[in-house]
């Protein structure tokens, strides 16, 4: 998949308030991705990155700033992966220099629009409103699945790129087999008191 069409997604999801837009823009895109695209689009709406930390932050982004953007969109979310992993794999002496080197390099071959995405992206800066809400209805609608299932599923992994891969690729079968982990913790969950133990053991019964 072209970055390209990712960054205009995320543009669209930002620019809008209704949150059925939203659903829609991402229901489109997660229904064109395919193979390691679904992995990729997941983690960078998600504002991750497969790799976790790669070594740059806000300090050296400062210095390699400002980049000439490419003329024309031709970097792949392949491409953008493969660079996040030649930098995440640098070390020892002069990394600091070399990372410069490859950030400069891959932000050269990115249009503006793609320059800003990579950079926010890098810094934990991708904003677009209530993403992950709106991330799980677009995925169970992409996979035709129900949304409850999907949040069961995030709910126990605490992972939402796991959780949107596994929905587009598994469907409901993989999706409940995740299962409570000891040692994971389990996300937040709207609830209501009940007066006793017993009575809320008695409620939840099957």
């Amino acid at each position: 998949m072209d970055l390209s069409r990712l960054v205009e997604t995320s543009a669209a999801v930002a620019a809008t308030r209704s949150r059925l837009a939203k659903v829609a823009h991402l229901r489109d895109l997660l229904k064109s991705a395919s193979g390691p695209d679904i992995g990729l689009v997941t983690h960078y709406l998600s504002g991750e990155l497969p790799q976790g930390r790669i070594g740059v932050g806000p300090a050296l982004i400062r210095k390699v700033l400002p980049v000439a953007a490419a003329a024309t969109s031709r970097l792949t979310l392949a491409d953008l992966n493969a660079a996040f992993d030649t930098v995440a794999a640098i070390s020892g002496s002069g990394a600091n220099a070399r990372r410069h080197a490859e950030l400069e390099a891959l932000l050269a071959r990115a249009v503006g629009e793609e320059q800003q995405f990579i950079v926010r992206l890098l810094v934990g800066e991708i904003r677009q409103g209530a993403l992950e809400g709106v991330m799980v209805e677009a995925v169970a609608a992409a996979a035709d699945l129900p949304a409850v299932t999907v949040r069961r599923a995030l709910m126990i992994s605490g992972s939402l790129p796991q959780v949107l891969r596994t929905a587009l690729v598994g469907g409901v079968e993989q999706l409940n087999e995740f299962r409570l982990e000891l040692g994971r913790p389990v996300r937040p969950m709207l609830a209501q008191p009940s007066e006793s133990l017993s009575q809320a053991l008695q409620e939840c019964e099957g």
